[in-house]
């Protein structure tokens, strides 16, 4: 069953941390530890995660391993926004955010940048919003990623839509739908229309 699966992964991942903590493997207790706060966030188990994951900021911090400590903030930030804290959520999105610029990881940055997005244009700050958009667009269409492109503009939509183009947000919509349909993006899909409707 179900039930049993997840019991067994979690059993085992249990095992798994306490074995390479035993071995002295510092940075895979920390990748474990942080698996385990992602565990719990696809549960949206939000206490747990802020249980986990400053466990594991603290250990990549420690290491250096900045790419590990923007993960770790990162599921702090995406916690706190299931929590409905947005102070705490946009103040650990920045700092992931300035992490995986500096580290050149572009597309953690857009998919932060396009969070900070939301948040923006909830506040009413269109164009920081814009600002933030455009420039994830730019990231987006010279890395090639098709899929973060659709994501990108489907925010670029509700923007728009909220400025009262509507017109331009249909626009951004139809480019997103048609994306994600030619990769075959089904929940994507689903998320698209739902912002054309």
């Amino acid at each position: 069953s179900a039930m049993r699966s997840a019991s067994t992964a979690w059993s085992v991942a249990g095992k798994s941390c306490c074995a390479v903590e035993a071995a002295g493997n510092r940075l895979g207790h920390a990748a474990m530890v942080h698996s385990f706060a992602a565990m719990h966030l696809a549960q949206s188990r939000t206490a747990d995660v802020l249980r986990y994951a400053p466990q594991a900021e603290r250990q990549f911090r420690e290491l250096g391993n900045n790419h590990g400590l923007a993960l770790s903030i990162r599921q702090q930030g995406t916690a706190a926004d299931l929590r409905g804290d947005e102070e705490l959520a946009i103040r650990r999105f920045g700092e992931a955010a300035a992490l995986f610029r500096a580290s050149g990881a572009e597309m953690p940055y857009v998919h932060i940048q396009r969070k900070l997005a939301a948040h923006e244009i909830a506040a009413g700050n269109f164009d920081t919003a814009r600002s933030m958009l455009d420039e994830a667009l730019g990231i987006t269409r010279k890395a090639g990623d098709v899929r973060s492109e659709a994501m990108v503009l489907t925010r670029v939509g509700e923007l728009d839509s909220r400025m009262g183009d509507f017109e331009g947000a249909l626009t951004a919509l139809r480019r997103a739908l048609d994306i994600v349909r030619e990769i075959g993006d089904r929940v994507g899909e689903v998320f698209v229309l739902y912002g054309i409707g």
